[in-house]
């Protein structure tokens, strides 16, 4: 990927997002309908503990982790273009929607608004992340 970057050879550095991206949202895929047939079940015989009402809640979280995975790999991409100083910014402008947004969705809806809201934040860093990419990529384009 870095090679691709610096080479300015910019459509096999999006395939190669692309390409990881798409192997995340398989594995993601996997492991929600796996957790969506035998996760509840699985977890409540191994706690001795009925966790039915928590279906949604782990199928969220599962997402998160996902989404936090692709997260990751934006982080990465940043750090190619030596550009992971500007995580701080997109980092505080999560923080300050998070301080919005959790309190009210975890007490009206509990620990499924909390999980609810940990998705809007994941999703609203991938999508800042993703932007300044584009961001980026598109002025290096203009330079040359």
């Amino acid at each position: 990927m870095a090679v691709n970057y610096y080479e300015k050879k910019y459509k096999n550095f999006w395939h190669i997002i692309s390409k990881m991206i798409l192997i995340i949202t398989g594995f993601t895929f996997v492991c929600e309908v796996g957790a969506y047939v035998l996760g509840i079940p699985v977890l409540s015989w191994l706690y001795g503990v009925n966790l039915k009402e928590y279906k949604l809640t782990l199928l969220l979280l599962l997402l998160c982790g996902g989404i936090n995975a692709i997260n990751i790999i934006f982080y990465y991409v940043l750090a190619i273009m030596r550009k992971q100083k500007y995580m701080t910014i997109l980092y505080i402008i999560v923080c300050l929607v998070s301080f919005l947004i959790m309190d009210t969705m975890t007490v009206k809806m509990g620990l499924t608004g909390a999980s609810l809201g940990y998705l809007i934040l994941v999703s609203l860093l991938a999508a800042l992340l993703l932007v300044y990419i584009i961001i980026q990529t598109r002025r290096n384009t203009k330079n040359e």
